[in-house]
This record gives C-alpha cells, structure tokens and sequence, in this order.
C-alpha cells in the first residue's frame, strides 16, 4: 500500500487532513469524484478547537499538502513522484473545502478507499506527534500480519520522517523518537505494540515489532 511505499513530509495536522480526505471518498460515487467537507464536521471528529483561528489553520495546511510531491517505491529501485491533491475549493460561506484528489495518485490510495473506513478516525483523532502518526499507519497496515514485523533501522527512520533526527545515535533516536511514539500509539489508538532490538554484535540493525488491534472496550493487556 501508499503507506508501506511512499516517503513524503507531513506535519500531524497534514497527515489528519490526507486521512480526513481519503476517509471520505467513501462518501463519494466514484473514486476520481472530489471530495467535499466541513471544516466543522474535521474539527469535531479530531477533537480539536473550533475557533475562528482554526479554521484558518486548516484552510493553510490544505493547500501545504497540496504544495508537497510524494516519493513512492514502485519496484526495481524506482521511485516516481505524485502530489496528493491538484485542486482545492474554499467556500467561506459554510468553511467547505473542496479537493481534487491527483489523478496519478490514485491508482495508490483507490484501494484504500474501504481501508480507511477501517481506520476509524476516532483511533488517531488524540495523536499529537507527527512519528506517532507516521508509526500508527505504517504498523497499522500489518497489523493483520498474524507474526512479528521487522523493519531495519534506516527504513523505521523513513517511515517516521526521522532520517536526520539523532543521526548517529541511535538511543537518543530510540529514546526520544520511537519510545515516546509506541506509548503514545499504545495510549491513543486501537492498536497495542511493543518491541525488541535485534542486534549485529552490539549494533541495533532492526526493530522487532508485536502489533495487535484491539477493541475499544477491551482492556489493554501485555502482548
């Protein structure tokens, strides 16, 4: 999936707005179809405030993501480049937005048009970190995987949009990046994970993943 394959830089509200959008092709008849919502209905679902100030805050990170390109792997060491959005409408009589998903990333997220219903934005909605977010959606895509999954450590800090951070040492990466992203993910969301080192001598190549969805009323337990 889009998820497994792309790297691209968002901040978390960004991310909430790429989600938002493709949550709500659901509600469209076609997948090429724009997507229309209320900036009210985004705030209310993500339990954010709703002031004026706000909604000004979404309009701009709309139109952020639709100035951002993503890097998407598609096989044999090749990577291609699309935008999320092509077109945004604002109506300020009502604070609707309009987006008009980019046609050449379609044919990635179109699967995900029933995933995200999935993905019930209920389950991110309290996520502040922009790792959490990347880390959620990317361990959320194998969480029916049914075994460990294993991510070396250059992917991991691709997937988290940490190439930079804490280069070098990786326990401050670990410490501050991934440690607080897996607790946050294990306090916020639908899924429980936890973690082990798989090492080469006293070198930390990989991360040992254990991921599992639950339900909202059950009762966290170790994993």
């Amino acid at each position: 999936s889009i998820v497994q394959k792309s790297r691209y830089r968002m901040s978390t509200i960004q991310q909430k707005i790429v989600s938002y959008v493709i949550a709500n092709m659901q509600m469209c008849d076609k997948p090429s179809d724009p997507v229309t919502f209320r900036v009210a209905d985004f705030l209310k679902d993500f339990e954010m405030d709703r002031s004026n100030a706000m909604y000004a805050y979404i309009k701009e990170n709309t139109k952020a993501v639709r100035d951002k390109s993503v890097w998407i792997d598609i096989g044999e060491g090749k990577s291609e480049t699309c935008s999320w959005f092509t077109k945004i409408t604002w109506e300020s009589n009502g604070n609707i937005i309009t987006v008009k998903i980019d046609e050449a990333m379609m044919k990635y997220i179109s699967n995900l048009r029933e995933r995200f219903g999935m993905y019930e934005l209920s389950n991110v909605a309290r996520i502040k970190s922009q790792y959490s977010y990347r880390l959620y959606e990317y361990l959320n895509s194998f969480a029916n995987l049914g075994k460990p999954l294993v991510v070396d450590m250059k992917k991991l800090k691709e997937v988290m949009d940490a190439v930079d951070a804490y280069d070098g040492s990786t326990a401050e990466f670990k410490r501050k990046i991934l440690d607080l992203a897996v607790n946050e993910i294990n306090n916020k969301t639908n899924l429980r994970c936890s973690y082990e080192n798989i090492k080469h001598g006293r070198e930390i190549i990989a991360i040992k993943f254990k991921v599992k969805k639950i339900k909202k009323e059950t009762k966290d337990k170790d994993i």
